[in-house]
């Protein structure tokens, strides 16, 4: 939840003017400790500074303040102090236009519209009994309003929480943004460039090519390879459509192969047997965060001649024996589609390899096969990522790793907490690997009751994959039938991923797991 502070609370604290400011358990660190977050409104900031100055003259007039003290540089550090703890929220020039005429007050006005823009819900806090808000509040009073507004609210236990995230960012988040409403290049502009050059470090390979979502990395990528009608694709049943649609949309033939019990990723041990002349490339998905055994399906590849293309939609940012995902074969892709580790806000993705000649094609085939402007030697796709979405996932890199590392610790935790609860199976870390937990997915003897307790204390939870590929109609014509791929089938009947992310709290994970021991 968020709390906008009005210019007469934010004197109050610096001035130490109420009470319930010296209580050391006052409001301002109540609201703190219960991570909630703190706005000023910017339209309010000049009459901030003008009171707060004026009023530490009066202060010095009257012998409360040191008469060698400069004022002014009392005043400029302590609002400094505060802009450390409370984030500022802009106002939009459309604001303006949506004040009523007869509105007593423009600058409440704007003040309660600048929360229109925040994410989640909102509360005024103000010690004015005539403040009129404008929109849609949750609350609107003094402290004690604002704290029973908090404990009576409950904003749930998301699946996916961008909401938190975004609050961490939401300043770098507006100057990204705007910087690119400024500059007007929205389609490849200076972002991209920069978001590729930044992305293609951290996964340490010599190239990376942004693309318009994760789908498109892993058809650009077979396009690369040439990939075409009569060839085969070997892949894994249990995983998003993407993977094999894009096989099935070049006329080539996904071929599947089941998966390992406790990591649900390929099993490599049933990779050779379906290796055919036809085969031209091997595409494992790194499923829920952690990395496929790539190194000895990058062995069996390197024995017959065959590429292979990670398929890292959901593990950017997990390693493989000290190596990240999207760097461990010929091709690695990944997906920035909102709930991933690393999300934009829309659809974007990437395609990452050490090979000069295929980096090269692959650009080629993003830009409807155009080497240089009006010249097409290659059939290509509209694939680019815009420009905003760059901008956007700039900001959130910054925070990638830290953001990784505290996914790691929830899945730990979730690990430590449903260790003894009945008919549960909790997922499996492979040796040298770690995981980013796209998703925390577990086994479930008795799925339904699971997830019926789950949601009878307002925790979501979704069964992913529930029907495996080679039971979809899309790939009827394959020719597979139920039982030919027993763990998948079996997995997708058991599993269930929980909420994860990385600002999942302790007592949320606590919630969640007493709910499923209860069950």
């Amino acid at each position: 939840m968020n709390v906008i502070l009005d210019v007469n609370v934010v004197l109050d604290l610096l001035l130490r003017r109420k009470e319930y400011f010296m209580d050391q358990e006052d409001c301002f660190q109540a609201l703190l400790e219960r991570g909630v977050s703190l706005y000023f409104p910017v339209c309010a900031l000049p009459t901030l500074a003008y009171v707060h100055l004026m009023e530490l003259k009066r202060l010095k007039k009257a012998g409360a303040i040191d008469p060698e003290e400069d004022v002014e540089e009392v005043s400029r550090k302590q609002l400094s102090a505060l802009f450390d703890e409370i984030n500022i929220c802009t106002t939009l020039a459309a604001h303006w236009k949506i004040i009523p005429d007869d509105h007593p007050d423009r600058e409440d006005a704007l003040i309660s519209l600048s929360a229109s823009i925040l994410p989640g819900d909102t509360v005024i806090w103000t010690e004015d009994k005539d403040f009129r808000p404008v929109g849609k509040i949750l609350a609107v009073g003094n402290h004690k309003t604002v704290i029973e507004a908090l404990f009576k609210h409950h904003e749930g236990t998301p699946f996916i929480d961008l909401i938190a995230q975004q609050r961490v960012i939401r300043p770098e988040l507006e100057l990204g943004l705007y910087s690119v409403l400024r500059h007007g290049q929205y389609i490849m502009g200076p972002e991209v460039k920069e978001l590729e050059e930044k992305l293609a470090s951290f996964v340490v390979v010599n190239h990376c090519i942004s693309c318009s979502s994760g789908t498109d990395a892993l058809l650009i990528a077979l396009m690369a390879l040439d990939i075409g009608p009569g060839d085969e694709v070997i892949t894994v049943p249990y995983t998003w459509i993407s993977t094999a649609e894009v096989i099935a949309l070049l006329n080539a033939k996904p071929v599947f192969v089941d998966i390992q019990p406790d990591t649900f990723n390929i099993d490599p041990d049933l990779i050779e047997a379906v290796i055919t002349p036809r085969t031209k490339a091997i595409m494992p998905v790194s499923i829920y965060g952690q990395c496929a055994d790539m190194t000895s399906i990058n062995a069996i590849a390197q024995k017959h001649n065959i590429p292979v293309i990670e398929d890292g939609a959901q593990s950017f940012g997990a390693t493989h024996h000290g190596k990240k995902s999207c760097g461990l074969s010929a091709i690695g892709c990944t997906s920035f589609f909102p709930s991933k580790p690393l999300g934009c806000y829309g659809d974007g993705g990437a395609v990452f390899t050490n090979d000069d000649s295929l980096a090269e094609k692959m650009r080629q085939i993003r830009v409807h096969g155009q080497k240089v402007k009006h010249q097409h030697p290659l059939v290509g796709i509209n694939g680019r990522l815009d420009t905003m979405q760059a901008a956007i996932l700039l900001e959130k890199l910054e925070i990638f790793q830290e953001e990784c590392r505290l996914r790691w610790e929830a899945g730990q935790r979730y690990n430590d907490l449903l260790s003894g609860a009945p008919r549960i199976h909790t997922p499996v870390i492979d040796e040298g690997n770690d995981s980013v937990y796209a998703q925390y997915t577990l086994l479930a003897e008795d799925r339904d009751k699971v997830s019926n307790a789950l949601k009878a204390e307002g925790i979501p939870s979704v069964a992913y994959y529930a029907v495996p590929l080679h039971l979809q109609g899309a790939f009827a014509d394959l020719g597979y039938k139920p039982g030919d791929f027993p763990v998948s089938e079996k997995v997708a009947a058991q599993c269930l991923s929980l909420p994860m992310h990385p600002y999942l709290s302790a007592k949320e994970q606590e919630t969640v797991a007493q709910a499923i021991s209860n069950r």
